[in-house]
């Protein structure tokens, strides 16, 4: 299991940000009753406080280190009170999909990867109620090759498919305590493109200036390794 440790920096964002509120108001207060060097002063331990969460902000990103994920691991996403767990249940790559008129060709082939969510009820806060649902977040999907190209999900392609429930990756789509659902992502990689990898992860932009989130500034990201082969020897 791998867990997205951002939680407590919510947390120091938060309290960062109540702090600039209260030294914008104190500066404004000075301001008015042109009591200057005050002004200076409450302006100076803003700037310091801003440069220090900055430098703490680097620090972190810089000293982490990307990750591929095991088939098998789930992948936890914070969210108010809870985690959304995610993990990657289904490879298999096809040079078209479909049949017929409404066959899709892919430019090299196309990787159709199964992901499952799950409202994890043990990272539930004591007051949730348990048939409360919650309601994911926006969420970054794409796939990274050796060569670090980054490719979307192809939706020409997925329409050549059954239902695939992509509506569970949807923000609006609910999930119950322990519930689960599925939904199935395609990918038109060229033939070049060598071990791939899925990043499935918050898209919120307050994310960038968490300290310890993955998708904060110069962070290193964790990713799904899509390989058929190990897949289907995790589920033997």
């Amino acid at each position: 299991m791998h867990t997205d440790a951002s939680g407590y920096g919510f947390l120091l964002l938060f309290g960062y940000g109540l702090g600039a509120v209260v030294g914008a108001i104190a500066l404004l207060g000075t301001l008015v009753a042109r009591r200057w060097t005050l002004a200076l002063a409450v302006l100076g331990v803003g700037m310091a406080g801003a440069a220090a969460y900055a430098a703490l902000l680097l620090a972190v990103s810089l000293a982490s280190r990307s990750e591929v994920l095991a088939p098998g691991v789930e992948k936890h996403l914070c969210e108010m009170d809870c985690h959304l767990a995610y993990m990657v249940v289904g490879v298999r790559t096809a040079p078209t999909l479909g049949s017929g008129d409404s066959a899709v060709r892919s430019r090299g082939a196309f990787w159709v990867v199964t992901v499952q969510a799950r409202f994890d009820e043990t990272t539930m806060g004591p007051r949730r109620p348990l048939d409360a649902p919650m309601y994911g977040g926006p969420r970054t999907v794409e796939v990274v090759d050796d060569r670090g190209r980054r490719y979307a999900p192809t939706n020409v392609a997925r329409l050549a498919l059954p239902d695939t429930g992509g509506a569970c990756l949807a923000p609006a789509h609910p999930l119950l305590p322990g519930a689960t659902c599925a939904a199935t992502l395609v990918f038109d990689l060229p033939p070049d493109a060598a071990a791939p990898r899925l990043l499935l992860a918050n898209a919120d932009p307050i994310a960038a200036f968490i300290v310890g989130h993955e998708m904060s500034f110069w962070h290193r990201r964790s990713y799904f390794a899509l390989n058929p082969q190990l897949l289907s020897a995790v589920r033997r």
